[in-house]
């Protein structure tokens, strides 16, 4: 008899402590279904906020995630009303060769464009929102305006992160994970 036999009977499977959302926190895991783009247990290193700035409301969390080799960010969206279910979304920071494909977008944060094509798909303009970031380090927040551009199957998105006027902005390409993909 090992000492795990204490926590559930022979034969039964181990019961996981679930957590809700706004409690996960470094330390904590995230399982994904083998059918997910990231499929197995993720170990969270950092949990961001990202905080609609007109309304202070928070938009989506940002967990840095690690299997013990590769990194990626999982964002979860809260549900925009009238909608009830929240989304979630592996995001893949673009690799810097993939700047030049970007860059030539010209993308003007003032006035962004209500399409775009990319990498042969085209992207709808789902939001665009000045958000607050905040680390759980506890740094002090920064503002960028968050452009996002959704596919028309909706599982697609691109991202970007313009942190100030000028410049290039972060990009990330994206999955949004089906319900049946988190575990």
């Amino acid at each position: 008899m090992g000492w795990l036999s204490f926590l559930w009977r022979k034969g039964e499977a181990p019961k996981r402590r679930t957590r809700k959302l706004a409690d996960l926190s470094a330390g904590d895991a995230l399982f994904l279904a083998e059918a997910s783009p990231l499929p197995g247990k993720w170990t969270i290193d950092k949990a961001h906020r990202f905080v609609d700035i007109e309304r202070q409301t928070l938009v989506f969390w940002q967990f840095e995630v690690t299997d013990g080799e590769r990194r990626h960010f999982v964002e979860v969206h809260l549900p925009d009303a009238p909608a009830t279910d929240g989304r979630a979304v592996v995001s893949f920071p673009l690799d810097p060769t993939e700047y030049g494909e970007v860059e030539a977008l010209e993308l003007d944060p003032d006035e962004p464009p209500r399409q775009i094509a990319w990498r042969g798909r085209d992207y709808q303009l789902a939001a665009a929102r000045n958000l607050r970031f905040y680390r759980n380090t506890g740094e002090h927040p920064r503002d960028m305006l968050h452009l996002e551009y959704a596919a028309e199957d909706g599982r697609r998105t691109l991202t970007f992160e313009f942190w100030s006027s000028a410049g290039m902005p972060v990009t990330s390409e994206g999955l949004c994970l089906a319900p049946e993909e988190i575990q």
